[in-house]
């Protein structure tokens, strides 16, 4: 057993092996993730990660925001790029999210 395969996960070699499952596999350096579901709910795992980032981006955006602005800056700048940081990122995630339930084409359980 090699130090990226660890107990559950497929090995290297098998990577691409078509399965029953959907697999999604992060590695980086030390760091891996192996997640390993029913093919049938691998969009919501992708609607799941599409939320965390808008949610995470609509906190650290503004964040790094007021970090980065100068304190001659006009404010109402400011207050307006926080206000599109905060909405744009969650509002988008939403659109792509429910995107199949817009179009009528499936059902989401």
């Amino acid at each position: 057993m090699g130090a990226a395969h660890r107990s559950g996960s497929l090995p290297p070699e098998d990577w691409g092996a078509p399965t029953g499952d959907a697999r999604l596999n992060i590695q980086k350096g030390d760091f891996l993730v192996d997640v390993s579901m029913p093919a049938r709910y691998s969009r919501q795992l992708l609607d799941v990660f599409i939320l965390a980032l808008a949610i995470a981006g609509a906190i650290i955006g503004p964040v790094l925001t007021l970090r980065a602005m100068p304190p001659d800056f006009p404010a109402w700048a400011v207050t307006t790029l926080i206000a599109f940081e905060v909405v744009l990122p969650p509002t988008t995630a939403l659109l792509f999210v429910h995107r199949k339930d817009r179009r009528g084409t499936g059902k989401r359980e």
